[in-house]
């Protein structure tokens, strides 16, 4: 409850600040994101949370009372004890509660979610599996100086697709950068080195990390719309974060890069 009140508070207030600049509106979302995967905080009498009772979902189950059986059943006449005299007690018929419902139906919707991420992992190695390295040498220069601009000191490989038709970068222990193959073949140098300017810049801002945060994250809060929504913005401006990175930087002019 405090996360989801606090990230529509942030998300709020961003609405309104819609001009402010992307790396302010990173740091609110990502302080909103950090909520998600930190304990509650302490309640105080005075607070408007710890007005709100939390609802009892244990069931209360009636405990079981064992009954000492008679002398007269138990005991013979030298006192031993007669086998058949005692009856266990009848224990009641295991039955699933709604709390290990709601338990088992949130771990098949985590299980969902982190399958369809190892299935995109998949999908990004087999494509970078049928790509090629960047054989171009006036390719590969722009892209080496753009790499000490950045200050990457863990070069990205650069990777020629022809099935992908858009700009990727992922991993993040093996970093990777990905162009289409037509892209290159038909934009000039310049041009490219502003597309590859932005694909670093992900990188430079460790953008590939906080991505599987965000997918580790939403296993577990699949169910709660305001995370989806809060994660969506994340995805947005991180773009407009690299965008200003590049311009920042000088790589591209504006004209060049719009």
């Amino acid at each position: 409850l405090q996360a989801t009140v606090l990230a529509l508070f942030i998300l709020g207030i961003l609405r309104i600040g819609r001009r402010w600049s992307p790396a302010l509106r990173y740091a609110f979302m990502m302080l909103a994101l950090c909520k998600f995967v930190i304990p509650p905080m302490l309640s105080l009498p005075t607070g408007l949370l710890n007005r709100i009772q939390p609802q009892q979902w244990a069931e209360s189950v009636p405990p079981l009372r064992y009954v000492a059986p008679s002398a007269q059943s138990t005991l013979s006449s030298v006192g031993n004890l007669q086998p058949g005299g005692i009856q266990p007690p009848s224990l009641p018929t295991p039955s699933l509660t709604s709390n290990v419902k709601l338990l088992l139906l949130h771990l098949s919707g985590a299980l969902l979610i982190l399958a369809a991420a190892a299935t995109q992992k998949l999908r990004l190695r087999r494509l970078a599996s049928r790509a090629t390295e960047a054989q171009d040498p006036a390719l590969a220069a722009t892209y080496n100086a753009l790499c000490q601009n950045m200050k990457l000191f863990r070069k990205p490989r650069l990777l020629i697709s022809g099935d992908n038709r858009a700009p990727i970068t992922f991993g993040a222990w093996k970093p990777v950068v990905m162009l289409p193959q037509a892209l290159v073949a038909a934009l000039p140098l310049s041009e490219i080195g502003a597309i590859l300017g932005h694909e670093l810049a992900h990188h430079r801002r460790r953008d590939p990390w906080v991505a599987w945060l965000q997918a580790i994250i939403s296993a577990i809060w699949w169910f709660n719309p305001v995370y989806w929504l809060l994660s969506r913005s994340i995805r947005g401006v991180r773009e407009d974060c690299c965008d200003d990175m590049v311009l920042a930087s000088g790589l591209a002019s504006r004209e060049v890069y719009c």
